[in-house]
Order: structure tokens, then sequence, then C-alpha cells
């Protein structure tokens, strides 16, 4: 590396001096593009332009998936009766400084005792009401005639619960119970149809220009919900929302992965998870406890959103997806605009001269012809329509559709696990404010953990199976301690629970880095995209799990969620691992590599024992030819392969 930048200096010094070589002359670009070395040791790796962007993306995707904890809240109720005899009722409990509710509703239809064991689940009641109200509680009830509630509910309003969700303004209970489900289900199905939208988009049209009609998309669809009249335009409504709000963060997410390098991601995808994750789900309570009323809840909450399109307008275009294309100057010129910002925005007295966009083209070009003379036949343009169907033509290969089917089974059990914990963990009854606040701030430590594992481990598979061992064992203390001790209360069951929620989220935000590093940049989007909305079906089985808590014995759902736990440890050992440096661009790169280092092996001697420590530190370009820069530059590390830099 430093005979290298002597080299550049020289010719650096040359064109300033006047010299015959003219950096403006700059009309291709016959070599590879390291897109992880010039960001590196060019325009920056983890500046204002990556941080910015990951900010932006993560503030302006709305919580809209959240916002069933508030306006999916089922409130207890009772049949309205008519005008008359409610004003009777009132005018009898007028005088009581206590609340009447239970006491109307106790005349009014069946209702459980304050004392009995069926009060804590008195949602299954006040779905009918005597033929003739009760004169007095203490009159007995057996063979009294109840019809179904003819004139819609009374609701129960209480500081705990969020007072004006749409259950209670469409009715959604009793016979109609189905329906407040079936409006999560929806948007499920929307997340999944616009993951694997998306995915297949952003390959084919780019990153940003997908991100950009999404968020035409997402911006019509937030003003559709808030001003839904029927149930049934809201559903649709979220449906598209759901499907416009995936395709952004399939897309952006990969997008500002692409722009940074290996060891820089995890920081990248810290600031995402503490800002999408933690400050926007904790902004909700207090947002929910000012608007009661849902439609401007909604709106409030997804306000960000419609700054979004000018906001990713300025965003640059992926320099990996560019270069899959190639469309190796454009990688370039979208490179050295987050040069750029980079620089302006830096703190530094002795910042070097800015250079034009010719002279980085130029000295980026020169070192790549120093370590590597150009390889022509590789650098053949290919459409992008071409280059789309070549890329799925690579899908049909045996080898990528089992990592494909294996990244599905990963998502969909560590969705269900998840869905599955928090369900669980639902029967805990109180302030859903406080509920909304504790269960964000597991975040923190999440992507404190995720943060640290990935910025030193060079290995991505293996933090993965540290928080699933970690995760299986925490859990699986709650069965045992429940058969040992038989508590009557599930004081340490949800300790255990919330614990493993923690290591959950911790491995879930090294998914969304491990999962697209698997994936060739002409590809990535497709592979995540594919991976994680099949993967919701993970979210749909897991009520299907905890039914059964009810049906068998207390406790087998937790059991259940262990066993998931052993079988995303298998399905993880026959997955490849990556390291995240030097990704590749398209699926036959490794192929084209293998050509040129048996044509040009003699131009590089290998790095000596006096650069190990520099390399170490500092990384050197794929240009090399090399057999170890060979192994390095493959995505999946074999066993035995060692890497010698670090991104």
């Amino acid at each position: 590396m430093g005979n290298i930048l002597k080299h550049l200096n020289s010719i650096s010094s040359s064109y300033k001096d006047g010299g015959s070589e003219n950096p403006k002359n700059v009309c291709e670009f016959p070599h590879k593009v390291d897109v992880d070395h010039i960001l590196k040791h060019y325009s920056g790796n983890n500046g204002f332009a990556q941080i910015i962007m990951v900010l932006i993306v993560a503030f302006t995707v709305p919580p809209a998936a959240i916002f069933p904890v508030f306006g999916n809240t089922e409130l207890p109720h009772r049949c309205r009766l008519d005008p008359a005899t409610e004003k009777e009722l009132a005018m009898r409990y007028s005088g009581s400084s206590e609340d009447n509710f239970d006491s109307i509703a106790a005349l009014v239809g069946p209702w459980p005792d304050a004392n009995s064991s069926n009060f804590g689940d008195r949602h299954r009641f006040g779905c009918k009401r005597y033929l003739v109200p009760l004169i007095s509680v203490s009159q007995n009830t057996t063979g009294l005639l109840t019809i179904p509630c003819d004139n819609n509910y009374i609701y129960k309003y209480s500081s705990d619960q969020y007072p004006g969700g749409i259950i209670n303004e469409w009715d959604l209970v009793c016979d109609q119970a189905w329906m407040g489900p079936f409006s999560t289900a929806m948007y499920m199905v929307g997340m999944m149809i616009g993951y694997i939208f998306g995915g297949m988009a952003g390959d084919h049209f780019g990153r940003r220009h997908v991100a950009l009609v999404a968020c035409l998309v997402e911006a019509v669809s937030i003003i559709a919900v808030s001003l839904s009249k029927t149930l049934w335009f809201y559903n649709l409504s979220r449906f598209v929302l759901a499907s416009a709000s995936s395709v952004k963060i399939v897309v952006l997410l990969v997008l500002c992965m692409e722009v940074t390098t290996a060891r820089q991601r995890s920081i990248i995808n810290g600031i995402w998870s503490l800002t999408h994750c933690f400050l926007l789900r904790v902004f909700l309570s207090p947002l929910a406890y000012w608007f009661p009323k849902w439609r401007w809840f909604h709106g409030m909450a997804c306000m960000l959103s419609f700054l979004s399109f000018p906001s990713i307008f300025m965003f640059p275009e992926s320099p990996r997806w560019l270069v899959s294309q190639h469309r190796k100057l454009d990688a370039l010129h979208e490179i050295y605009k987050i040069y750029l910002i980079n620089r302006k925005m830096k703190w530094s007295k002795n910042k070097a001269p800015e250079l034009t966009e010719d002279e980085f083209i130029y000295l980026v070009r020169q070192e790549a012809a120093v370590i590597r003379p150009p390889n022509l036949k590789v650098q053949a343009g290919v459409s992008s329509k071409s280059q789309f169907k070549n890329t799925l033509k690579s899908l049909k290969d045996r080898t990528m559709i089992r990592i494909i089917l294996q990244c599905v089974f990963l998502f969909s059990g560590q969705l269900a696990i998840c869905f599955g914990l928090l369900f669980y963990g639902n029967a805990i009854r109180v302030n859903i404010y406080l509920v909304n606040f504790l269960n964000s701030m597991t975040q923190i430590p999440a992507t404190i953990i995720s943060v640290l594992m990935y910025r030193y481990c060079k290995k991505r598979k293996t933090p993965i199976v540290t928080m699933y061992t970690c995760s299986m064992l925490v859990l699986s203390i709650a069965p045992i301690y429940n058969l040992v001790m038989k508590p009557e209360g599930d004081f340490v069951l949800n300790i255990c629970c919330n614990l493993s929620l923690i290591l959950l989220a911790a491995a879930m935000n090294m998914i969304f880095i491990y999962v697209p590093e698997l994936f060739a940049s002409e590809a990535r989007t497709l592979g995540l995209g594919v991976a994680s909305g099949l993967g919701r079906v993970g979210g749909v089985i897991c009520p299907f799990i905890n039914a059964l808590d009810d049906k068998t014995f207390h406790g087998l759902p937790i059991i259940i969620y262990i066993g998931v736990h052993l079988l995303e440890l298998v399905n993880l050992f026959w997955l490849p691992d990556t390291s995240g440096r030097n990704l590749l661009n398209n699926f036959d790169q490794n192929k084209d590599e293998e050509i040129a280092v048996g044509q040009e092996i003699e131009i590089n001697d290998g790095p000596t024992e006096e650069d190990g420590e520099e390399k170490n530190e500092e990384g050197h370009p794929i240009w090399a030819s090399t057999m170890d820069e060979m192994i390095a530059t493959t995505h999946v590390i074999h066993s035995g392969s060692e890497l010698h830099d670090d991104f």
C-alpha cells in the first residue's frame, strides 16, 4: 500500500504541475471498482452522509405496524338499551361516586361478578342482554331469556386504555370481533407483498427510484387511512400502506448498507434500531395520550413520512448496484457525492484540498492501474433489463434456491418466536402506555449487544448463534421452574420472556445485516425481500401456537418456542457465513476473478510480514491478484480460510 500511495503522489503532482496526463479526460473506467476500498480510503465509510441517510430513513418510515397496539384496543362493553331505559338507569346510579358501568352492565345482561374468576376475561361478556332488564343485581337470573345486542354497544373507558380506537368506532366486538385481527392480518399480508415486490423492483430499477415511488404511494395511503369512513376502506388503505412502507424499508436498508463497509454496518443498523424501534415507538405513548381519537393519532404518528420524498430525492444511488449493472462511472459519481458531503461536514482544520470529480476518478483509476491492468472482457456493458434476466436465471441455481429457502425459514422462526412471546405476555393487564414504553426500552440493550458483536466479530453467523443459544437457555428456565416449584403466578415466566426478547431483538438486528450479505448486489434486495416477506408467515402462525396454552396445559407454547430455537440453530449451521467484506456485485464475479488470477498472478508478490499489521488494520483493495485476495473477495467464508483485512 505504501508503494501505491507514493505512486499516486507522483501522479497527483505531475498533473498539478502541468504534466502530460490530464485527469479531465475520463471517459471510461476499464478496471474493477472496489467499492469497499474507495469508500474507506477516499470518500469515507462512516461519515455524515451515511449517518444522515439512515436517520432520515428511520424517522420517515411510519410506525403503522405498532398502531394496533393502541388503535385495536378492545374495551369492556355492554348492550345499549333504548334511550328511556338508559336515562332511567343513569338516574338510578347518579348519586354514586364509584364507576357504575359494571353495576348497570349486570342489570342489562349476563355479567361476571367482581369476585369470580371470569371477571378478568369480561371481554367475552356484554354481547347479550336480558329481554327485560333486571331491577336489582341480586335478582335470580336462572332461566331468564337473553337476546343478542340489537342497538350497538356502550363501552367502559379507563385511563389505562386508549379510548378512541377502531374497535369501539365500528363495534368490532361479539360476532364482529374477528374483524379486528383480520385488519392486522391484512397489514401483515401487505408487508409480505411489499417486501417481495420491493426486493424485485430494487434490483431491477435501482434502490433510490423504487424508494421514491414508494414514498408517493405511502403518503397517499396515510391520508386515506386517517380519512377512512368504512372498515373495508380502512383495511384496504392499511394494506397499501403496509406494502409501500415495506418496499421503502427493504430498498433503503440495503442502500444504507451498501454505502458503507462491513465493520460500520453494525453502527448503521444500530442507529436505525434506536431511532425507529425505540425513539419512534416511545414517542407513540405520549402522542396517543395527547390525541385520543385514532384518526388524529394515526395522522400525527405518520407525519414525518411526508418528508421522505424530498429527503430521499437527495440520496445517492447505490454504487454497488450500479457496479452490478456495469455502470462504473455512474458508481464513482455517486461515491464522489458521498466524498463531497463527508468532506464538507468533517470537523478538521487540516483538510486536504478538495478534488474535482475528474481528479477523484483519475486517482482511483491510477491506483487500480498500478496494481492490475484493465480487463476489458469483464467490462462489457449489459443493459438493466438483460442484467435482471440474468439475475433471475442465477436464482434457479440449486445452491441459491437453498439459501433463499433457509433465509425464509430463518425469518419465519425469528418472527414466530418474537411475536409469540410478545402476544404471550399480553396477559398482564397494566397501563397500555406503560407497556408500550417498556417494550420499546428493550431495544436499547438489544442494539448495544448487536453493535458490539458485529463491530468486533469478523464472522456474521457466530453472534446470531450465540444470541439464539442464550435466548433458548433463558427461556428454558421458565418451564423447569414451573415444573419444580409449581408457582401460583407467572413472575419468573414473564422475566424469562422479556430477557429472551432482548436477545431476540439483538439477533433480529444482526439478521438484517447478515442475510443481504449472502447475495450479490444484483439480487440483494430481491433475496432480502423474498426472505423477509415470506418469513412473515411466522407472525401469522404464532397466535395459533399461543392458543394451545388454553387447550392443553399452561406453558406449552414456551416449550414449542424452545423447539423453534433448536430448529433455527440447525438451519444456521447449514447456512454459509460471511465477513461483509468486498461483497459480490454479480453472481459470476468469482468465475471472472479466477480467470483473472490465473492470467495475472505474477503482477503482485503478495504481502510481506512487515506489512501484515498495516493490512490487518487498513485493508487492501481487491484489484490485487493474489490467491489470498481472491478468497477474501468471496462473499462466503469457507472453512479454513482467513481474512487479512477488516473493513
